[in-house]
């Protein structure tokens, strides 16, 4: 329930408008708010409490949270900022190497994708994470790696031990392997060639 999660949030802002806990709290309601609505001032505002959590004080989650809502508003450049300043703080948060990743992909830094990628997934708690596997796997293939097989395989093998709550990674899952499979299949037609 965003719509009352921002309302207390609001509350609390009122009583301690410097907590920089409550503005990133604020900041992921705007963001939630926004993904329902599709209104970008909320996407804008969300920015604005994470910008003055950051002022008061420059945490790596916040600039991560940062990273991520101007890549979805298509501030690319200044995602790729956010993202680097998060890591200068703590580069062991596979998190944000995931998120560069995924601005690389969108910037179309294809093998910049998949060194962020590889460098999340190698870390505690991102190895374990099908999704940032699914997204390694998918950069792999457009780079036709031949490791994408491996990492896809253990995409499927770590989702299959956390059931996914919907079935996004299902989805996934399937297209990467047909993909795999039809890659494999014009491969073996182009040597029967």
């Amino acid at each position: 329930d965003w719509v009352n999660a921002e309302k207390e949030f609001a509350k609390a802002l009122t009583l301690r408008p410097d907590d920089t806990k409550a503005l990133g709290n604020m900041a992921i309601a705007k963001k939630e708010l926004y993904y329902r609505s599709g209104d970008a001032a909320l996407l804008e505002e969300a920015n604005a409490y994470l910008k003055k959590a950051l002022a008061i004080q420059p945490q790596p989650e916040l600039w991560n949270a940062l990273g991520i809502n101007l890549r979805v508003s298509g501030q690319l450049q200044e995602s790729e900022a956010a993202l680097h300043k998060a890591l200068k703080l703590n580069d062991a948060y596979y998190a944000t190497w995931i998120n560069l990743g995924s601005t690389y992909v969108v910037m179309g830094r294809l093998p910049d994708a998949e060194a962020c990628l590889t460098r999340g997934t190698t870390l505690p708690d991102g190895c374990s994470d099908p999704m940032a596997l699914h997204n390694l796997g998918a950069v792999q293939l457009q780079l036709r790696r031949a490791e994408a097989e491996t990492t896809i395989q253990s995409a499927v093998k770590k989702g299959n031990q956390d059931p996914p709550k919907d079935n996004l990674s299902r989805v996934i899952t399937r297209l990467l392997r047909a993909k795999l499979y039809l890659g494999q299949e014009r491969h073996s037609e182009a040597r029967d060639e």
